[in-house]
């Protein structure tokens, strides 16, 4: 494949890094938004969580759910008719963490969440919408990867 077809479909790479890094994650963002302003105000959401996060808290921590310190050892046993117990009812008791700890967690999840949604855009994409040109620049690539690793394997 010559340069010329290579630069022919550098466009259509353009659209799916496009759709899979920007359309994408903003769709689905604007999905949640809508989901979340359905029934209720989204500021008064986010206002009752910061509440409940902070209220009462030392300096420098919040309120998280932690596993509780004495959990249940009950075994579910089945009654006489076969039927299993329900499971006891476990709740998270609630303590201070550190909210640094929280923070980074919280950043580390939503860059997850984002990472998740630009694969499934890319999948999307390339699945279900156009892509003239792009074999022809995967080959393309492939060759140039394959060219590179001789040329690196020939001066070892």
């Amino acid at each position: 494949m010559s340069t010329y077809r290579a630069a022919r479909s550098l466009p259509a790479c353009w659209r799916a890094a496009w759709f899979s890094l920007v359309t994408a994650p903003s769709l689905v963002l604007f999905l949640l938004f809508m989901l979340l302003t359905f029934n209720n105000s989204v500021t008064g959401t986010f206002l009752d969580a910061a509440r409940d996060l902070v209220v009462d808290a030392p300096p420098g921590k919040i309120w998280s759910c932690a596993p509780p310190l004495s959990t249940p050892v009950e075994k579910v046993m089945p009654q006489g008719n076969g039927i299993a117990a329900a499971p006891p009812d476990v709740r998270c008791e609630r303590a201070a963490i550190d909210a640094i700890a929280w923070q980074k967690n919280v950043d580390r999840l939503i860059r997850n969440l984002y990472v998740t949604v630009a694969f499934a855009g890319a999948f999307f994409w390339w699945f279900f919408g156009s892509k003239p040109g792009v074999p022809e620049a995967a080959e393309w690539a492939g060759r140039k990867v394959k060219s590179l690793h001789k040329t690196l394997q020939e001066k070892e």
